[in-house]
């Protein structure tokens, strides 16, 4: 018997370690897709998000990004990073790092495909592509909706939410239907710290979310953690969600 022990015992000591680390979750975006397309002096903004555990959130935090030319060159952007955590169940959080590169350094940044190259100890690299074209058709409803998108984006992170919230109400105008235009605007709204304005467009956001979705979907969970860090910061923490959340006006 106690060979046997013995052997099991090493078996499993061995296989501890040689048993690869938890994979790390990445969805890696470059103006909120993989394969988007810029013109030069147009902000770039590189979006990771991480499913994070306890046993992944230290590799997490490692990651870095670096963004190629289309013939190798290593692009020195001087990028500026953030970063927002959410938590979802015990242990587990969705992480969302945002990585963003001036208009001042896009002008510069001639006709091509770029890479970006996501690296977290451990595991493979992430990788997006952006294409960056001289022109682009004036009547791409697409383009102009996403470059209302990322300019809002850009112009909160300057602090200049009146310029932000323009161009959410621009894309919103574009595209009524477009759910993540009033999510958009509400998260101007708060960055803003107009909380009470923000609350009502959150409420149309979930109300459209659940139209768009069939009965018994999942619920929009991330709309309903910005309402109640809403809730919270005006004093109303133990406010309900249910009418909203039921889909229901």
């Amino acid at each position: 018997m106690k060979p046997l022990l013995l052997s099991l015992m090493t078996a499993a000591m061995l296989a501890a370690q040689t048993a690869e680390p938890p994979r790390l979750e990445i969805v890696l975006s470059l103006n909120g897709r993989d394969g988007a397309t810029i013109q030069p002096g147009e902000a770039l903004i590189a979006a990771a998000t991480f499913l994070s555990t306890e046993q992944t959130r230290e590799r997490a935090a490692t990651a870095t990004l670096t963004l190629w030319t289309p013939d190798g060159t290593q692009i020195e952007h001087g990028m500026r990073e953030r970063e927002s955590t959410v938590s979802l169940t015990e242990g587990q959080e969705l992480v969302l790092r945002v990585w963003t590169v001036s208009p001042e350094v896009t002008t510069n940044l001639a006709p091509g495909e770029y890479l970006a190259w996501l690296e977290t100890e451990g595991q493979p690299p992430a990788q997006a592509r952006i294409k960056v074209e001289a022109s682009i058709p004036a009547d791409d409803a697409d383009h102009q909706a996403l470059r209302h998108l990322i300019l809002s984006h850009w112009l909160q992170l300057e602090a200049q939410f009146d310029q932000a919230l323009a161009q959410a109400e621009e894309l919103i105008t574009l595209q009524p239907g477009n759910l993540a235009a009033r999510i958009r605007k509400a998260d101007v709204l708060i960055a803003a710290g107009r909380l009470e304005e923000a609350l009502p467009v959150l409420d149309d956001a979930e109300l459209q979310y659940h139209a768009l979705n069939p009965e018994g979907a999942h619920p929009p969970r991330l709309i309903q953690l910005r309402q109640q860090k809403v809730l919270n910061a005006l004093g109303r923490g133990d406010d309900t969600l249910d009418g909203v959340s039921s889909g229901k006006p």
